[in-house]
């Protein structure tokens, strides 16, 4: 990236957000005037921002060592695909067959971190691109080189063709840590990292978070891991205390809603039931009504609930060779909810987001099950079986039969 800055004359002052070259001997300085006026031909004086610079600097040459250290890792092979130097981060695009391992990264933060720490002067000179290519080094991908190159050593590993700005020693490039590593195409990987500022910014904030999770699982940090699987382990008791204690409730639901169904011998109730329970999940308003389709006496159930903030699930369940589609109830239900749903003639599921309709649902729910069983049902005893009563003009005809 560009240098930003200031430029001022006599009369006036640029912000300038970035500097780029046009052509050789030419940069072109991109900005807005901040104060007064400028003129051509005036006398100005250039400030670049040097903070950043300098961190665009630790972000160049760490990553020629990157560069260099993906090679020892991963082989030869690894070319430079693309990059991106920034002041609070670089990024580097390389070609690799596949992902790399954690230990992989470790290795290649090493062997960078190692000559970060040796403090090797970074040497920079001209050179005919003969002779360049042959002391070892490598030309970066999309750069134009004359046949007089810029040659950058950054150590004594890292040889590269370069012309753009760097630190003077590698111990100004400060820890350097890989911050993420992943996919960008085919067998081209894309590995991002920090140095300097950055990279201690990131140790302090990984520091701070560790800290507080100690503190709030009352340990102290070197024991942290311990004391996460102890929680976890816990919290596994207790995940299966809960389905267990739901499971319990759902068997005694599913008791009470088939002694509802089959309880009168010589009723218009017998083998269907028809109710709603909200709350529960889709998956277990369907277990739920398999629980209650296998009681003996059962023949079909329909159950609709809430699920959730304009969320309405609906289960139908008939017991295998009574006749009953289970499917064909539900789809025709699912209208009353603004959905639609699907299944086996045994089992169907359905939703919808019209939570307002699902009294309507519930009754159409009730008269498909009794035309299926062929029953003759009177309005009054349908709404009693529901709990709910149909809005005017859905109302059920009564003397419908199989």
């Amino acid at each position: 990236m560009g240098d930003t800055g200031s430029i001022t004359t006599s009369t006036g002052r640029v912000r300038v957000l970035d500097a780029t070259s046009v052509v050789e001997g030419l940069t072109r300085h991109l900005g807005y005037l901040v104060e007064g006026s400028i003129e051509a031909g005036q006398e100005a004086g250039a400030a670049i921002d040097f903070d950043r610079r300098e961190s665009i600097r630790r972000n160049h040459t760490g990553t020629h060592l990157l560069h260099w250290a993906l090679r020892q890792v991963l082989g030869d092979h690894v070319r430079q695909q693309g990059s991106l130097v920034a002041p609070d981060r670089l990024r580097f695009d390389f070609s690799h067959f596949g992902p790399m391992s954690e230990e992989e990264i470790g290795r290649v933060e090493d062997l960078v971190n190692s000559e970060v720490l040796r403090n090797e002067p970074v040497r920079i000179y001209e050179t005919s691109r003969q002779q360049a290519e042959g002391a070892g080094a490598m030309a970066f991908f999309g750069e134009k080189y004359g046949d007089v190159v810029r040659v950058v050593e950054a150590g004594h590993y890292s040889v590269e063709l370069c012309g753009g700005t760097h630190v003077s020693s590698l111990g100004t490039i400060g820890p350097l840590q890989v911050v993420s590593e992943a996919s960008i195409g085919s067998n081209t990987r894309r590995i991002e990292a920090v140095t300097g500022k950055a990279s201690l910014a990131r140790f302090r904030l990984f520091e701070g978070a560790v800290e507080q999770a100690a503190q709030r699982l009352r340990t102290q940090p070197s024991d942290l891991a311990s004391a996460v699987d102890r929680l976890l382990a816990s919290q596994r008791t207790l995940e299966e205390q809960l389905r267990t204690l739901r499971s319990d409730q759902l068997r005694r639901d599913a008791d009470a809603l088939a002694a509802g169904g089959v309880g009168a011998t010589d009723g218009p109730m017998v083998g269907r039931v028809v109710g709603r329970r909200d709350g529960l999940e889709a998956a277990e308003l369907r277990d739920l009504a398999i629980a209650v389709r296998d009681h003996p006496g059962v023949e079909a159930v329909g159950l609709a609930g809430v699920t959730g903030p304009e969320r309405v699930a609906l289960v139908v369940a008939a017991r295998k060779g009574s006749g009953i589609d289970a499917r064909a109830a539900a789809i025709l239900a699912a209208a009353a909810v603004g959905g639609g749903g699907g299944g086996t003639p045994e089992l169907a599921t359905a939703g919808g987001r019209n939570v307002a309709g699902i009294e309507e649902a519930l009754v159409k729910l009730g008269e498909a099950l009794s035309r299926s069983l062929g029953e003759t049902v009177p309005k009054s005893e349908l709404e009693s079986e529901t709990g709910v009563h149909p809005k005017p003009g859905s109302e059920p005809d009564s003397q419908a039969s199989a």
